[in-house]
This record gives C-alpha cells, sequence and structure tokens, in this order.
C-alpha cells in the first residue's frame, strides 16, 4: 500500500495541430512515418475533466504537441479552467500571441506563457522553427509585456524555453539577455530528441553542457530568473553514499526506488482523451471519452504502476527515465536526491517516446 495520491498538475493537449514545422518536432513530416494525428481534443473529453479540476485544483497546462492556440475553443478552455480554482499555464511557440489573444491571457489572468526561444538571431532560429519569424515573436512578447503594464498587473508571467542542440548553443548567451530584458521570470534549457531532421545534434551526455550550464546558472542568478536544467553529467545531488547506477543491472538499485512522484501528483491527457500517466510511460492508462477523469485516477493500472515505483522494482520504463534519480526506499521522496555518480551515461533522448513538451 503506498501513499495517497493528489492530484497537483495536469497537462491538457488541447491539439495536435500546428502552424510550424519545427526540424526537433514530430508535427513535421520529415519526422513522422505518415501516422501522425493532426486533431484537436474534443471539448466533451475537456469537459469530463472539470469535475476533478474543481475538487482538486490543480494547477493546469494547456499546451501539447501542437500549437495550443489553434484550438477553436482555447478561450473557453482556459475561462472554464480559471472558473475551476486552478492556476493555469500555456505553452505556445508565440507566433500567434495575437492582440485579442494577449488580451484574454491579460484579462482572465493565466499564472503563465511559456514560449520557445531556439535562437537569438533569425537565421538560427527561423532554420529551427520553420515558417516562424524571429522579428514578429518577438513583437509579440513585447506587446505582452506593455498590456500587462497597461492593465496594471503582473500575470502573466513569462517563461522562456531553449532546447539545446549543437547548431544553436553559441546562441543561448543572448537568448538570455532576451529573456531578461523581457522580464522573464523563468528560464528553461531542454535537451534535444533527435529526430530525422537532428541527426548528431543533441548534447545529451556532453561535458561541454556543464560550461553551459554554469553560465546559465550564474545569469538567473544575476537576474532574479528560476532556471530549469536537464540532468547534466556532473551535476547531479550525491545523497548520503555515491552509488552507481545500472539500469541494465536490477541488482544495482535494489533497496532503492525512482524519486519520480509523478504518477501520485500529476497526469497528462491526450488530444484523443487517453490519460497517460507521465510522458516516458507512453500508453493509455483510461480514456476520457469513455469514463470521468477520477475513475480513471483511482484505477488499478495507476494503483500497480505507484504501488511499484514505492519499491526497488519499478517498470522498465521508469528505470530508463533520464529525469529522476534515486533514492533509499525508506527516505523521504521530496528529498528527491539524485544518488548517482558523474560518470552514469544518460538515457538518450533518441530512445525516448514522443510525449508532452518539457515542463
Amino acid at each position: 500500500m503506498t501513499e495517497p495520491s493528489h492530484l497537483q498538475f495536469v497537462v491538457i493537449e488541447t491539439t495536435r495541430r500546428c502552424n510550424l514545422r519545427c526540424i526537433h518536432c514530430a508535427v513535421s513530416e520529415e519526422n513522422n512515418d505518415g501516422t501522425y494525428a493532426y486533431e484537436d481534443l474534443p471539448f466533451e473529453s475537456f469537459e469530463r475533466l472539470l469535475p476533478t479540476l474543481r475538487e482538486h485544483k490543480p494547477e493546469v497546462q494547456l499546451s501539447g504537441h501542437g500549437e495550443t492556440l489553434l484550438h477553436p475553443r482555447f478561450e473557453e478552455m482556459l475561462e472554464q479552467t480559471l472558473l475551476a480554482g486552478c492556476r493555469v499555464r500555456i505553452q505556445t511557440n508565440g507566433t500567434m500571441l495575437t492582440p485579442r489573444v494577449i488580451d484574454i491571457l491579460v484579462r482572465h489572468g493565466a499564472e503563465l506563457v511559456v514560449v520557445s526561444l531556439d535562437g537569438a538571431t533569425a537565421e538560427t532560429f527561423e532554420g529551427i522553427r520553420r515558417r516562424a519569424k524571429l522579428s514578429k515573436v518577438l513583437d509579440n512578447l513585447e506587446a505582452l509585456v506593455e498590456a500587462k503594464r497597461e492593465a496594471g498587473v503582473d500575470l502573466p508571467n513569462l517563461s522562456i524555453e531553449f532546447v539545446a542542440m549543437r547548431r544553436n548553443i553559441e546562441e543561448l548567451p543572448q537568448v538570455l539577455e532576451i529573456a531578461a530584458r523581457l522580464g522573464a521570470s523563468e528560464f528553461a534549457i531542454t535537451e534535444l530528441r533527435e529526430y530525422p531532421l537532428t541527426p548528431g545534434q543533441t548534447l545529451a551526455g556532453d561535458p561541454e553542457m556543464q560550461r553551459w550550464a554554469d553560465l546559465a546558472t550564474a545569469f538567473a542568478e544575476e537576474h532574479g530568473i528560476q532556471l530549469h536544467l536537464p540532468p547534466i553529467a556532473g551535476r547531479e545531488v550525491v545523497g548520503v553514499e555515491e552509488l552507481t547506477i545500472d539500469r541494465s543491472s536490477p541488482a544495482s538499485y535494489r533497496g532503492l526506488r525512482k524519486t519520480c512522484r509523478e504518477p501520485w501528483e500529476r497526469a497528462f491527457v491526450q488530444y484523443n482523451g487517453e490519460v497517460w500517466p507521465c510522458c516516458y510511460i507512453c500508453e493509455p492508462f483510461g480514456d476520457l471519452t469513455r469514463k470521468p477523469f477520477d475513475e480513471i485516477w483511482h484505477n488499478a493500472r495507476f494503483s500497480a504502476l505507484r504501488t511499484a515505483l514505492a519499491s526497488d522494482r519499478p517498470p522498465e520504463t521508469c528505470v530508463r527515465c533520464p529525469e529522476y534519480g534515486w533514492q533509499p526506499i525508506n527516505a523521504s521522496a521530496d528529498a528527491g536526491s539524485w544518488l548517482v555518480t558523474p560518470d552514469e551515461e544518460p538515457l538518450p533522448p533518441s530512445e525516448v517516446a514522443d510525449g508532452p513538451p518539457p515542463r
């Protein structure tokens, strides 16, 4: 019997349609096998979530593989989620932050707007985020800042996300400067998942990322920006003892459990109404087109996953997940210690299945 669950965060994939064709995304035709679904979440599936949102009041992220602002009923989703008492964040490519959309976000009081900036020059940015114009995205963000100033409000906060790869990492300092100029409260550096359009571009496991992480950390501290970093070799927090985890050898993690809390606190609602426990276990644990969320959240599959993660025999997918480390089973899950040594090889992003965008 594991500790009780308490839903704290829900990602709702409003749509898988997008107006861009980024080179590091499955939306781009060159990066998928022709089975990618360019579809919207049925509004009826969203409505099935509302009783749970009203009861638990989790933080909600309206985003997914697609551009969330493309959903024809996005404003209703935003308004209903806020009326349920939830804090709401959205993730957008920034191209559709029109004056009307900005007014909606400011007027309704969205908590956070996450915008992707993968370069500081038009050549780099537009080569990665195809069909986007850097000048237009920056103008839109300036308009958001101005709208908040005119309304005399602090929300929504702004977060900038930077997908690190070999072709853009040299522009990280300039992107950080842009974030500071725009008054961003958060900055996230995420790892690249390699697709056919990005072979050899990943920096996962590259010792060079240590230098860039140090630079970003110093900049964020100086400017009061909350920084989110991916697992980087050499930066893990080591607990009471140093351990080397061999993901292929269960004996190396006996007596340890993953620090993951996601099946107790988070859920991911896909565009088709399927409910996933996280962005690495890419299979449905229930379907909102058939059952209400609470029934799915407390079903046998979720319970079994929680029991396994509380033990030293987690599912293979969880063993290989690079997002969380290990801790003694009797340690508090809130400690979040990374009980690994710097020489442990992280899971290659190319082996990670598609899921919601980084958070």
